[in-house]
């Protein structure tokens, strides 16, 4: 599993009377191989290495350069993604490919099967743990947007500084110097792009041989405020639209209805599903010799 950075060690320890942590932090890795092939077509290698071959089914070509997911591949080949890894440093060292691994992602295991109180804990521990990095990073951004602020309008920023480098850093308050805005339209506004957006993606998300990033009130979040990410890179994204459509509201404002009509919207199609396996049923009970 994808620990993602959020601090595996500690949190949602081992359980009562067992001495092993419940989660155990991996060596990191890199989760995408950059292969270059020059001894042998792409295609060749593919032909006698399943890891390569499953690289090659998703990587993005250009100029002679494939950028692939080397976690995705593991993934779908149920092998170990330091295994895979081990394998590409293997295959570059007997001269097959040319391999650069990049963007480092921390590795965290299961020690044991976890009861659903430990894993509600985990979650809280690390949900607590991710908010905290967001606030520490929104912070920053005000900080550093007062301080280029006050320099504007030739203001001393000597007692930010001293604040901002100082060892109570996390108890400052930082404003940021300009205020968000409401929606163009109003809330109503809002509500109907997010749906609008939500839908054409979770629609898309179902078509046959199309690989999609779970769907997240934050994900759709950052779409609107214009914000990339690895699930939502901005080459693929920003055509959209949507794109930064309604980065003048607070995220938090945005990414909270997402969540809403994301929820809604599953439900629907939740019910939906339901319906057309009832009728399937239905029609199935009144054919001829049923």
């Amino acid at each position: 599993a994808n620990g993602g950075g959020a601090g595996g060690g500690g949190a949602g320890g081992g359980a009562a009377g067992k001495a092993a942590p419940l989660v155990e932090v991996l060596p990191d890795i890199r989760r995408t191989a950059v292969l270059q092939f020059h001894a042998e077509a792409a295609e060749a290698v593919a032909a006698q290495s399943p890891l390569v071959a499953m690289l090659l089914k998703y990587a993005k070509c250009a100029n002679g350069v494939h950028k692939c997911s080397l976690v995705q591949a593991a993934t779908e080949l149920r092998v170990d993604v330091h295994a895979a890894h081990e394998e590409l440093l293997a295959l570059q060292a007997a001269g097959v490919l040319r391999v650069e691994l990049q963007d480092v992602a921390l590795y965290v295991r299961l020690r044991y099967a976890p009861t659903p109180a430990e894993l509600r804990n985990l979650a809280v521990a690390l949900c607590a743990r991710m908010r905290a990095i967001d606030a520490l990073q929104l912070a920053k951004l005000d900080a550093c947007a007062s301080l280029l602020w006050s320099l504007a309008n030739g203001e001393l920023i000597d007692a930010k500084l001293s604040a901002y480098f100082g060892p109570r850093y996390e108890e400052t308050q930082w404003a940021a110097p300009v205020a968000l805005g409401a929606p163009v339209g109003g809330d109503g506004r809002l509500r109907g792009d997010l749906t609008d957006l939500i839908g054409g993606q979770l629609s898309a998300a179902v078509k046959p041989g199309k690989l999609q990033a779970k769907l997240t009130g934050r994900a759709v979040a950052r779409i609107m405020h214009g914000l990339s990410s690895p699930a939502f890179p901005y080459k693929e994204h920003s055509r959209s639209k949507y794109w930064g459509m309604h980065k003048s509201v607070a995220f938090d404002r945005v990414k909270a209805m997402a969540e809403e009509v994301l929820e809604t919207a599953r439900r629907r199609m939740r019910q939906q599903e339901a319906a057309l396996q009832a009728r399937e049923r239905a029609r199935k009970r009144k054919e001829p010799g049923a």
